[in-house]
């Protein structure tokens, strides 16, 4: 039975802290013998220097474990996590607990008996001292030191009107009963490891590395494939949405980093900027500080990660520290944008074989051709946008024929994101089209155009579909034009971001009626449900206005109790009072803040006790350009109100304008926009086939 030795400082709050998180070690491995040994810091020894003086080391707390770590006198030193100083380039490894405490700060009077106006306050950090001054104006700031039992004791005693101190200390001490308040987050952000305790050893300690990986989570490389149009896989999206960070590469499609539900970081490299070095060297470290500090990290890559990924580079950390991951695959590029342009991979008569290459190389050299040979197929090129001139030089000297076809294409579909030439004009038509990264270079027969298949047949063929609105809405109208043979052309014209909700969630279980106008109402709304931990079964009766909410209602295994016939909130209102006795009955309709539907004073005309209550929140986003389309389907009045306000003359000279419904075609009429197309029946399936039928057969 392996014995572990534990290092702590001497004070109370840390013995206590430590002797409670051994015997939960203990508990969890019970085939390994843990001994408690104290020592004194400098911060135990100096209790005169206050703790915000500039001078204070950031090893104030930590010096003499660090000692005792790596002369092997311990094996792990346990403390406070916030205490740890940064061990970047030290011998010494760490990594948190994942048994935490409560973060909060709380307020202490003496004898739990509140101050006067203008009180004496005792702080020991900044944020402190900036509450202290806001909630008490005209208070007198003291810094305060010593154990906790000590500091009550100073305040008891007369010294202090009011200290703030850390909840998880009290709590960990048993004075929680001294606690006269908790400060909300809100008020007074904590550090951000506040109640977490930390594990220091000695890199390389085969024991605490094993200990470390039980209780730690594998850093996850995952592929995002194309990022969009569900073209990513299953454990790719349920690995975002259990994150707490998400590490991405740049140019990656916001519909697949929608799925993270913890912070998002951009980490994405571009060797144009000169500094990639670098940006790895961050890279990693953000990684291995994210993993250690406990948290569910995803390394999100374009692609496929171990194509052209530096996938080698990110696992050799990781292997260096002895933490785990765990691979995801994700769908190449060069399997999904030579199928965006009709060309073919393979081909059992023409293409048995292809090369695929990189136009940068380590350090950012370009490819040099030594190991492309023009009798082994045509060549795809990574990263080679930027590169283009040198690559059909290079291939030429190779011994590559000017004349040889090229493409250059982005991952879109559609004749804007395709560049046809040769090795000797493909440079100069790419400066002409103006095609941005990222794109693959196809050099080869395979690029000439001849040579693609049409894969856009169908009523829509031919038609570019413009379709605005939010993440739910695009998405939808996206997969039905593009099955009818259109390019739909999905445009983000404001992103939803959910409203707090909790001083009206808990009010669910009271209302006799629940009103969602959308899709993306109910998607917000279990979101919010699941956050609050509120009881599915409370719910009251569920009214939707049409088969968007119905729909999605059923994906989370709910079903509506009322749907009108006629898809819009008037008639969902007018269908409800005639269907349904309502007076007295309370309604709470959860919409979003730009709603201006007469739902809720048609229902409380009606004699219903009517809630509206704001259940997301519609933000803008800045769009630079439009691209050219044939017709564009409004699915909103706000879409309608960004979109023209942005482009007034593109929307009022289009083919074709598409309305759901009156709604927004009340909103099209106020900008004396003309309507060419409104479903009968109003929702987004009717929208595609009438506006189908006007561009197929008029």
């Amino acid at each position: 039975m392996p014995k572990l030795i534990i290092g702590a400082r001497g004070s109370k709050l840390s013995v206590a802290q430590t002797k409670a998180t051994l015997i939960q070690l203990k508990e969890s491995f019970p085939d390994i013998e843990f001994e408690l040994k104290t020592f004194d810091t400098t911060g135990d020894i100096d209790q005169a220097s206050s703790l915000t003086a500039p001078g204070i080391a950031d090893n104030f707390f930590s010096d003499s474990l660090d000692r005792a770590v790596l002369d092997g006198t311990v094996d792990a030193a346990i403390h406070s996590a916030k205490d740890l100083p940064d061990y970047h380039d030290s011998e010494i490894d760490w990594f948190h607990l994942p048994w935490i405490e409560d973060r909060r700060d709380a307020v202490l009077y003496p004898q739990d008996k509140p101050c006067g106006n203008k009180p004496v306050v005792g702080i020991s950090s900044p944020s402190r001292e900036e509450y202290a001054k806001k909630r008490w104006p005209g208070c007198i700031i003291k810094p305060i030191r010593g154990n906790i039992d000590s500091r009550i004791q100073q305040m008891d005693q007369g010294d202090f009107d009011v200290i703030l101190l850390a909840v998880a200390g009290l709590n960990r001490l048993g004075f929680d009963k001294r606690i006269s308040e908790i400060i909300s987050m809100d008020e007074l952000p904590t550090h951000a490891v506040q109640g977490t305790l930390g594990v220091t050893f000695k890199r390389g300690h085969k024991e605490l590395n094993t200990l470390r990986q039980i209780l730690t989570h594998p850093v996850i490389l995952a592929g995002a494939g194309t990022g969009r149009e569900g073209h990513y896989s299953l454990a790719v999206k349920e690995s975002l949405e259990q994150s707490d960070i998400c590490l991405h590469d740049a140019l990656l499609n916001k519909e697949i980093l929608s799925h993270a539900k913890g912070e998002v970081i951009n980490v994405g490299k571009r060797y144009s900027d000169g500094n990639a070095k670098e940006a790895q060297t961050h890279l990693v470290k953000v990684m291995l500080d994210a993993t250690r500090a406990g948290k569910k990290v995803v390394r999100l890559k374009g692609g496929d990660p171990s194509l052209f990924g530096r996938l080698s580079e990110e696992l050799s950390p990781l292997y260096e520290h002895a933490l785990l991951f765990k691979v995801l695959p994700g769908i190449p590029w060069i399997c999904s944008a030579p199928i965006r342009h009709g060309i073919y991979l393979t081909s059992r008569e023409e293409t048995r074989h292809f090369q695929v290459a990189t136009g940068t190389e380590v350090e950012g050299k370009t490819f040099d051709s030594k190991d492309l040979d023009p009798t082994r197929g045509p060549i795809y090129f990574f990263m080679a946008l930027n590169k283009i001139g040198s690559i059909t030089k290079g291939l030429i000297e190779k011994g590559y024929a000017e004349s040889t076809p090229c493409a250059v294409f982005r991952e879109d579909a559609g004749s804007e994101n395709i560049v046809r030439g040769t090795l000797k004009t493909i440079e100069a038509n790419l400066k002409s089209a103006k095609l941005k990264p990222p794109g693959l270079l196809l050099v080869g027969e395979s690029a000439a155009e001849e040579k693609a298949f049409n894969q856009s047949q169908g009523p829509l063929a031919g038609k570019r579909v413009l379709c605005p609105g939010s993440e739910v809405s695009r998405l939808k109208l996206t997969r039905m034009v593009e099955a009818l043979g259109g390019e739909a052309l999905p445009l983000e014209v404001f992103k939803l971001t959910q409203s707090d909700a909790s001083s009206w969630i808990d009010t669910l279980k009271d209302m006799d009626y629940l009103v969602l106008a959308s899709g993306s109402a109910v998607e917000i709304l279990m979101n919010l449900l699941k956050k609050h931990e509120v009881d599915l079964r409370n719910l009251p009766s569920i009214v939707v206005s049409g088969p968007s909410a119905a729909n999605t209602l059923k994906k989370h295994g709910l079903y509506s109790d009322f749907m009108p016939k006629t898809f819009t909130s008037e008639a969902l209102a007018n269908e409800l009072i005639q269907a349904r006795d309502i007076k007295n009955k309370k309604v709470l309709v959860a919409r979003s803040d730009a709603s201006r539907s007469p739902l809720p004073k048609i229902l409380e005309d009606a004699g219903a006790k009517v809630f509206t209550e704001t259940l997301y929140h519609n933000q803008a986003q800045e769009i630079v350009s439009l691209p050219k389309f044939d017709a564009v389907c409004f699915c909103s009045p706000s879409s309608v109100e960004v979109l023209h306000n942005s482009f007034p003359n593109e929307i009022e000279s289009a083919n074709c304008i598409a309305s759901i419904g009156p709604v927004t075609t009340k909103a099209l009429q106020a900008k004396n926009l003309r309507i060419d197309v409104e479903p009968v029946i109003n929702d987004a399936q009717h929208l595609v086939w009438a506006l189908t039928s006007k561009l197929h057969w008029t």
